[in-house]
């Protein structure tokens, strides 16, 4: 197995991912065949779960001659990737005659940067793959990442409750705890996009710390996508699709990186 990342943009997709995801879960495993890259997990809480799919056209380089599953350390992986330069491509290689993975990261032509070469020991994982079925959501709504990670960043001071509520016209983040709380009144001309089931007034609970590690993929993509209702899991997705014109905005995400929160159940 060979898989190479050029493309600067993507370089800094992956790596980011793949060093954050040590604050989701301390292993996952990595599913690599003929349509692509694929990896699953969830925390050791079972209250989130994360999703990552890159089809093989999203790599420079994608060459594989059998299905692979690597079990990776997250924490190792998260040190491999913080030596990563801007100047630096990304190469992975396998052999399955040996134990370890290899992730090279080399200079791009011109670029003054030493090579550096990696050898990762990779481990049996008894993760099973969940199937996650497609969903219709209360409400849908794209905002900037950064502004998204703000103001969840903001509302961690007062407390590790973030309240959502949706109505028509509007959206209200409340975070709130022991130390008081805040609300963020956000109309539809704040943010990018916004639909809601009419006559909506929905209100739902998440906590506060495991969006504070989603919105740390915030450089994977300028805009976050939210969508809530109050019996399912909230779904938060960055795409990661080459937009070449109007067109394409109108398509499905074919590479993502997705998670799931289920919402707080008030006890009566």
């Amino acid at each position: 197995m060979k898989i190479t990342l050029e493309n600067r943009k993507k370089v800094n997709q992956f790596g980011n991912i793949l060093k954050h995801l040590k604050h989701f879960s301390q292993d996952i495993s990595i599913v690599i065949n003929e349509e692509g890259l694929y990896a699953q997990g969830m925390d050791s809480s079972h209250a989130s779960m994360f999703e990552l799919v890159l089809k093989n056209e999203w790599f420079t380089t994608y060459e594989i001659e059998e299905d692979i599953v690597l079990g990776i350390n997250c924490e190792l992986i998260s040190k491999v990737l913080n030596c990563l330069n801007n100047g630096q491509t990304i190469t992975m290689e396998y052999d399955t005659k040996k134990d370890d993975l290899t992730i090279s990261l080399i200079p791009r032509d011109g670029e003054k940067c030493m090579k550096k070469e990696f050898k990762i020991p990779l481990m049996d994982l008894d993760n099973e793959l969940m199937e996650i079925p497609d969903a219709e959501y209360t409400a849908d709504l794209e905002i900037v990442s950064q502004e998204f990670y703000q103001l969840v960043d903001e509302m961690s001071i007062f407390g590790d409750t973030l309240g959502v509520n949706c109505t028509y016209d509007e959206v209200k983040f409340t975070g709130k705890g022991n130390l008081g709380e805040m609300t963020a009144i956000v109309k539809e001309d704040d943010i990018i996009m916004y639909a809601v089931e009419e006559e909506a007034d929905m209100t739902v609970n998440y906590r506060m710390n495991y969006l504070k590690i989603f919105t740390s993929f915030s450089r994977v993509n300028g805009v976050v996508k939210l969508h809530m209702s109050e019996n399912l899991p909230m779904k938060i997705q960055y795409d990661m699709d080459e937009l070449v014109d109007d067109e394409d905005e109108e398509k499905e995400p074919e590479n993502y990186l997705r998670f799931f929160l289920a919402p707080i159940v008030e006890d009566f």
